[in-house]
């Protein structure tokens, strides 16, 4: 537990730098990150998906799409977007429950919920949607499903490559240091391509 001062960290977050804060077992505790950008045509966008039934199609069709993609990725293919998490899920988690105690994968499961809601945190607000917002937290209910999915698909593989046996702060820090790139990718993709959507119905 850190005792010392918040000073370095609220500097941090005024120079854009986030700072996340876990507990040892994985659980998020806080998200300490500098002003939202100014960008402000997703947040306008997603406000008329509570009234505008073309805006509310767009956003329904990226998102089954995204799961989509996602899921195709690891082989995944189906009929509805809700069996394809849960296959994607029980892809990775097979393998999972042969090498880990219950204990360990309750902690795994907070670690890997934590790291995918740092992200759309985040990029969200690189995209404008304060983490405060109700948009916010609409997308990242949206999206966790399956990024949770898709990360416990990751650390299944990874944690495979390097002989994983347990679960703590080191071991997760090493996983998400090595799939950040490909993570950050996906999920900076998914937002881009929601605002092609909503711009495409303004050209």
């Amino acid at each position: 537990n850190y005792t010392g001062s918040v000073l370095p960290f609220i500097c941090c977050a005024k120079q854009g730098i986030p700072v996340i804060f876990f507990s040892t077992r994985g659980k998020l505790e806080a998200i300490l990150s500098g002003k939202a950008s100014e960008q402000i045509k997703l947040v306008n966008w997603l406000e008329y998906c509570e009234f505008d039934l073309e805006y509310q199609k767009t956003y329904n069709y990226w998102l089954e799409n995204q799961i989509r993609h996602l899921c195709s990725t690891s082989g995944i293919s189906g009929n509805s977007p809700e069996n394809m998490i849960d296959s994607l899920y029980y892809l990775s988690s097979k393998y999972i429950s042969t090498k880990f105690n219950k204990i360990a994968r309750n902690e795994l499961s907070a670690w890997l919920e934590g790291m995918a809601k740092v992200e759309i945190t985040l990029i969200a607000a690189d995209h404008g949607l304060s983490p405060e917002s109700q948009l916010s937290n609409k997308v990242q209910v949206d999206l966790l499903p399956v990024l949770l999915a898709f990360l416990t698909t990751l650390f299944a593989g990874w944690s495979k490559n390097n002989k994983a046996k347990t679960i703590n702060p080191e071991i997760m820090s090493s996983f998400y240091n090595e799939i950040y790139d490909r993570f950050e990718y996906e999920v900076i993709r998914m937002l881009q391509q929601l605002k092609s959507r909503f711009e495409s119905l303004n050209s």
